[in-house]
């Protein structure tokens, strides 16, 4: 696999996710957002997952709408697979030179080359005769073209094919990996006018660490199934994914069909996902990242259909952890992010004492501003299960992260400009800790965040001023319950949505409009003996930084310290609101705030509420 250019993910592994069954914490329903802890079974639950967004535009969160994602597949009129173009014919197979047959009429590698030959049937033994280097690829429907070759692109590390192409890649049949072999890397970017096309099916066939990659020169389609999962394992642990690559270099990453690199169960074993680098899913549009990337159609990425990398389930009776890991990172430079799609990267079910649920990473998506363009659009919508899985200890949760910025990561964006974040149809957000035995899992400390930002502008040689937030979702960060006597509850998650963070540039326009119900309360510790988990802090407005012209809060904001049993237990510690306007009294209805004291044989403390730096509560 290349190298990204965008290093980002040890910056993301605190964000961890998770699954839970608890109906307190909402498990087990259909909610935009799931980043649940997994189920403790014997021990606790899994920490809960968070969802972040920063822009340089406004954040809207909005219960309704839905990112129209809809896009045309290319006329088949439209295909140039060159003057030697090739086009396979029922059941075929890539060789290696040294492999082949007397008298070989196909396909072939050889060891150190990148190209794709096609034989004229008159070598020997091992040394085939080429009739012409293969400039384009075109596999019909019905047809089945099989690697089973290494050209030795990556030393032997890796086997199968890296084959560079001078014209477009159709691929309206099958695609695959023969035994053995686990990878598939098609390039044509050396010209900027080449596509890839995907309608049929490519596959590693379930070989261990298998990976898929695509470089377009232009666009990259996809309406069929591209699949680089790590198969199944009945005698030992599951086969993990090395995850699948598309990058559009000048040109735009369209996708209506299935991306999925998940891992596999073990049978007798862990399940796969253990390896804690792999699994990623990238889509990226205009990633070179300069002029050459099309001003009007270029930078973009479209998407619908179903996105997995999920981890494996452990079991039999060697049993181990539930594997995780999975990750997708999407990336749109001066075009449009439009995403429509159920993304799954849940971490897989342990099996066996002692060991502990699967933990995915997350979701990033990065939309770029770009000098001189128009300003895209960044809309998102869906359904986002980055649960954690069960197990004697519950997994970890993910995240979902949206970045908007003015500037990409190599390109100064002159103008300031950046697209708005809009996240459609989220009228549920559920980011709370799994459910446990000794211990409720925590929420995160970064449970549900959204901060925009004042970018400056070379232009005007001043700041731009910064955004609204609106935020409609409910949000619900509450601590994992605890069952077990003496048992504790979790800790509620951290919350604040902020304008003009950096305190640069604020106007009349930077509000917060804040409508959904949020919860961070404290678990509760049922049995006896157990002590409720304390609440967090909800921040709205300016009062932990940044400035804010007016807030405007008709939600409920419940920030209880979680119950303990009669008998003998002790509650949990109300959280801390606060709503902060810096110009414009804040607007609020006391009744929705509740920052009371977790119940128990002794009660807890109370926590407390400040509008505009006047405390309300208690």
């Amino acid at each position: 696999m290349k190298t990204i250019k965008l290093i980002i993910i040890t910056i993301c592994i605190a964000m961890l996710c998770a699954c839970s069954s608890s109906d307190d914490n909402g498990g087990g329903t259909n909610l935009g957002v799931t980043a649940i802890g997994g189920t403790g079974s014997n021990g606790s639950g899994g920490t809960g997952g968070s969802f972040y967004v920063e822009s340089d535009g406004a954040i809207k969160v909005l219960k309704s709408g839905s990112a129209d994602a809809s896009f045309t597949m290319p006329a088949e009129s439209s295909y140039n697979f060159g003057d030697y173009g090739y086009t396979v014919s029922g059941a075929e197979e890539i060789l290696l030179a040294t492999d082949v047959p007397a008298n070989y009429a196909g396909l072939y590698m050889i060891s150190g080359d990148w190209s794709l030959y096609k034989a004229d049937g008159t070598g020997s033994a091992g040394n085939p005769t080429a009739a012409y280097t293969v400039s384009g690829l075109s596999v019909p429907l019905g047809a089945t073209l099989t690697i089973n070759a290494d050209n030795n692109y990556y030393g032997g590390s890796d086997l199968g094919a890296y084959l560079e192409f001078d014209n477009d890649i159709v691929i309206d049949g099958t695609l695959k990996t023969g035994a053995g072999y686990n990878y598939i890397y098609l390039y044509n970017a050396n010209s900027y006018s080449n596509n890839i096309v995907v309608t049929g099916t490519v596959t590693t066939s379930g070989e261990n660490y298998g990976w898929v990659e695509f470089d377009a020169g232009r666009h990259f389609y996809n309406s069929g199934t591209i699949d680089a999962s790590g198969g199944d394992n009945a005698t030992g642990s599951g086969y993990q994914s090395y995850g699948i690559y598309i990058y559009a270099y000048t040109g735009s990453v369209y996708s209506k069909g299935t991306i999925r690199a998940n891992n596999g169960n073990g049978g007798n074993g862990a399940g796969g996902g253990q390896d804690q680098n792999y699994d990623y899913i990238y889509l990226y549009g205009g990633y070179n990242e300069n002029s050459s990337v099309d001003p009007i159609n270029g930078g973009s990425v479209i998407v619908s259909g179903t996105i997995e990398a999920k981890g494996g389930n452990a079991g039999g009776a060697t049993g181990g952890d539930g594997g995780g890991w999975g990750y997708s990172y999407f990336v749109t430079y001066g075009g449009d992010m439009i995403v429509n799609a159920s993304l799954n990267f849940s971490g897989g079910n342990a099996s066996g004492s002692g060991y502990t649920g699967g933990e995915p990473y997350g979701a990033d998506f990065y939309c770029y501003g770009e000098s001189y363009r128009r300003v895209g659009v960044c809309q998102i919508s869906g359904s986002f299960n980055v649960n954690g899985g069960n197990g004697e200890a519950g997994g970890n949760a993910g995240y979902v992260e949206v970045y908007s910025s003015y500037s990409g990561s190599s390109d100064y964006n002159y103008l300031g400009q950046a697209p708005d974040v809009e996240l459609l149809g989220f009228s549920d957000i559920n980011l709370s800790g799994g459910n446990g035995t000794t211990q409720g899992g925590n929420a995160s400390d970064w449970s549900y965040e959204l901060y925009t930002y004042a970018p400056y502008s070379e232009y005007y040689s001043e700041y731009l001023p910064a955004y609204p937030i609106i935020s409609e979702a409910n949000v619900t960060a509450k601590g994992g319950n605890a069952s077990a006597s003496g048992g504790i509850g979790g800790t509620g998650g951290y919350v604040e949505l902020a304008t003009d963070y950096d305190y640069n540039y604020g106007t009349s326009i930077t509000t917060i409009t804040q409508s959904g119900t949020i919860d961070n309360s404290g678990g509760n510790a049922t049995a006896s003996g157990g002590t409720g988990g304390n609440s967090y802090d909800i921040y709205l407005g300016s009062g932990n930084g940044g400035y804010c012209w007016n807030v405007t809060s008709t939600g409920k904001l419940t920030s209880k310290g979680g119950n303990a049993s009669a008998s003998g237990g002790i509650g949990g510690t109300g959280g801390y609101i606060s709503l902060y306007s810096d110009e414009v009294d804040t607007v609020y209805t006391l009744t929705n705030l509740s920052v009371t004291a977790g119940t128990g044989t002794t009660a807890g403390s109370s926590g407390s509420a400040w509008v505009d730096g006047a405390q309300m509560l208690p």
